[in-house]
């Protein structure tokens, strides 16, 4: 028995070194497990930083593509409008109208102005003299107005390129007024 004792009596002395051991075993762990801890926290804030600097750079990305893609589309649009008034404004002025543009008036104006001038001229006349004028009649022709229809189903000539629409006596040509295409009379094409 003197030998179970021993080994009980060995076995406290040898407890102080399994516990001095088992307490540095276990600080080891501890700092390999917060080492390992750190370790993991800075690879996921690492991935976390890595992955939220993709998500910006793909929404600038994206943003920049939307941009690009809406400037297009409008500078297309505008072009579209552009192109489609120019083509209004060829059809306008070229289709039955393109060697009477610089005749727009279509000599209304003149008609206008002349008539304007002999009445102011007369009145200025009667109004310069004190004794009285012999009695005289001055009578003034006006053009009639533009109308939107013509009285009668019209002869239509082209004379030097200029549509002219005949109804009786009286010429007519086709013009555009506010509200669509009107008829102004004119005199007679030199033919």
């Amino acid at each position: 028995m003197s030998a179970g004792r021993r080994q009980t009596a060995a076995a406290p002395a040898s407890r102080p070194q399994a516990s001095g051991s088992a307490a540095s075993n276990q600080a080891a762990r501890r700092e390999s497990a917060g080492s390992t801890s750190s370790a993991n926290q800075e690879a996921r804030q690492s991935a976390a930083s890595a992955n939220q600097d993709a998500r910006q750079s793909s929404a600038a990305a994206n943003q920049e593509a939307r941009q690009s893609t809406s400037s297009t589309n409008q500078a297309q649009r505008q072009s579209a409008a552009n192109q489609n008034v120019e083509t209004r404004q060829e059809n306008y002025y070229y289709n039955d109208h393109h060697d009477d543009d610089d005749d727009w008036d279509s000599g209304s104006a003149a008609v206008g102005f002349v008539a304007g001038a002999v009445v102011g001229s007369v009145v200025t006349s009667a109004a310069s003299q004190s004794a009285p004028a012999p009695s005289s009649t001055t009578v003034v022709y006006a053009p009639p107005p533009p109308t939107a229809t013509l009285p009668c189903a019209p002869e239509v000539l082209n004379v030097k390129g200029v549509t002219y629409y005949r109804c009786g006596q009286a010429y007519y040509i086709q013009a555009y007024g506010s509200s669509g295409p009107i008829y102004t009379p004119v005199q007679p094409p030199a033919m």
